[in-house]
């Protein structure tokens, strides 16, 4: 149960910071160099303690798969400042239906009627998040709208890059896969912060420093008690009781550290969210 807790608390603090060196007016590109970097370096650890070498497969996996986590992250940014963290959790999790999909026309798993309601109804919550006028009080435009969709369909085909690896059936070869991983999403977000340096006041480096690596550890811990509770619970439990306590986590978190509440219709789409997420993992 230990573990289950700290998975969700992780993955929620990670959201979190990430808000708070938002309103801090922090260079969110790069504190993400520095994360990835940081969750790099922890992988690197891991690997040197059991050393196990990578087929050519995880290799090109783990290289498209940080190219998609770096345009993940530069999407939440924009989202997260429009919308606010818990919308924009919120969107992250209906990206389910993208492995779904893929199980579906890849390998061929058959969804059972539970989970076509919990895609239905991923479906049904997308107009509910993006037609809520979030935090800048403005309704959904086209290029916002091209966002909100575009950091659902980068992080589906991220989770599904996750999918393609459990399938590959190399656990051995996780932690030098999320060292690739990480290190590319690391080195492909420099353009984005030497280009973003302009875009925000100055802030002490050591500040920065200790933002980023709080962000990078969050994430690289959250994906190590990921796979210690999936030792303990099944995927069917883990799965659904994370990513629905992430975004009850985080909407109350950013409504009581910000009085960032989500308006009426956010509120729907969440609740949307969340049942959709549990009936797509069952």
């Amino acid at each position: 149960m230990i573990f289950l807790i700290l998975l969700i608390i992780f993955f929620a603090l990670f959201n979190v910071i990430m808000r708070a060196a938002q309103r801090a007016w922090l260079n969110l590109y790069l504190l993400g160099v520095i994360l990835f970097f940081t969750a790099a370096v922890f992988y690197l650890v891991l690997c040197l303690r059991q050393p196990t070498a990578l087929s050519p497969q995880v290799i090109v996996l783990a290289l498209i798969a940080g190219v998609l986590f770096n345009f993940m992250y530069v999407l939440m940014i924009p989202t997260m400042s429009d919308r606010g963290v818990s919308i924009m959790t919120a969107l992250q999790q209906l990206s389910l239906l993208f492995p779904l999909l893929a199980s579906l026309v890849l390998y061929h798993e058959h969804p059972s009627l539970i989970n076509a309601i919990g895609a239905g109804l991923c479906l049904v919550a997308m107009p509910f998040l993006s037609l809520d006028k979030g935090l800048s009080g403005q309704g959904v435009t086209g290029r916002k709208l091209l966002i909100f969709i575009g950091l659902m369909v980068v992080n589906g085909v991220a989770l599904t890059a996750s999918k393609v690896f459990y399938e590959f059936k190399l656990p051995e070869q996780l932690n030098g896969y999320m060292l690739i991983l990480t290190a590319t999403a690391g080195v492909t977000m420099l353009p984005f912060a030497i280009a973003g340096r302009r875009s925000t006041p100055p802030k002490p480096p050591a500040q920065v420093v200790a933002w980023g690596v709080a962000m990078g550890l969050s994430l690289a811990l959250g994906q190590m008690f990921m796979l210690l509770t999936l030792r303990y619970y099944p995927g069917v439990v883990a799965y659904p009781v994370t990513q629905a306590l992430n975004v009850s986590l985080v909407t109350l978190g950013s409504g009581f550290l910000w009085q960032e509440w989500p308006r009426p219709l956010a509120r729907i789409g969440i609740g949307l969210a969340i049942l959709a997420v549990v009936l797509v993992n069952l």
